[in-house]
């Protein structure tokens, strides 16, 4: 003799095979193509408000980003890093093949724009090195190195940089590669050489206290007289 629960599931049996129930992997489907379409309906929303609240959105972010500056700035610099690291090789092998095709269309026109607006950008780029004296010094290092340096540098810098720490040469304290510092051992202000054996790594700290002093005379903050 049947039981009552044998009976109420043979029924369910049936019933899904004559496809009056649906099965329990149908129902499944149907809650998660009703969670797209409510998600994708809330996105559309969202946006239909931002394309209306546009000056009102910007002043709500302004205000945001101001609140929580040092926040912000952090989360920026954060996510610019992540996407260098994992995009940088694509990005670059990208704009290589892009600067290949249109170096010589930039080439002309970039001349065809200097001679339109010869006298503005001159007097821009003087304004520029009076406002920031700093940056042009650096420049201006750049360049007799340069002139002087070995082809070997840029080699040597570029695995710096792919490590993900260093020790600074000066403070021997331990820093991620983001704050890498490149210095000349002896300034080329004073006539050190851009070449392999008088460049360091250091940190911002060191490298922005040591400037252009002799390294005979530069101190670090242990008091570790460098000779």
């Amino acid at each position: 003799m049947l039981q009552s629960g044998n009976i109420s599931l043979a029924s369910e049996n049936v019933e899904v095979e004559l496809g009056l129930h649906p099965k329990p992997l149908q129902l499944e489907e149907m809650r998660n193509l009703e969670a797209d379409l409510k998600s994708k309906h809330q996105i559309q929303v969202r946006r239909d408000w931002q394309k209306r609240n546009k000056a009102k959105l910007v002043e709500i972010r302004k205000r945001h980003y101001y609140k929580h500056i040092e926040k912000c700035r952090k989360q920026a610099l954060d996510s610019y890093y992540k996407y260098r690291e994992k995009n940088g090789p694509k990005r670059r092998e990208r704009d290589r093949k892009l600067n290949k095709k249109r170096r010589e269309i930039k080439r002309k026109y970039n001349k065809q724009y200097y001679q339109e607006h010869k006298e503005r950008l001159l007097e821009y780029q003087r304004n520029y090195a009076v406002r920031n004296p700093h940056i042009r010094a650096k420049n201006d290092a750049k360049r007799r190195g340069a002139i002087v340096g070995c082809p070997h540098v840029g080699r040597v810098i570029r695995l710096w940089r792919s490590q993900k720490t260093f020790t600074c040469f000066y403070c021997r304290k331990s820093f991620s590669r983001k704050h890498l510092h490149v210095d000349h051992v002896t300034p080329i202000a004073i006539g050190g050489k851009h070449s392999v054996d008088n460049i360091c790594k250091a940190c911002p700290s060191c490298n922005h206290t040591k400037c252009a002093t002799p390294v005979g005379k530069f101190v670090t903050q242990g008091q570790r007289l460098l000779i």
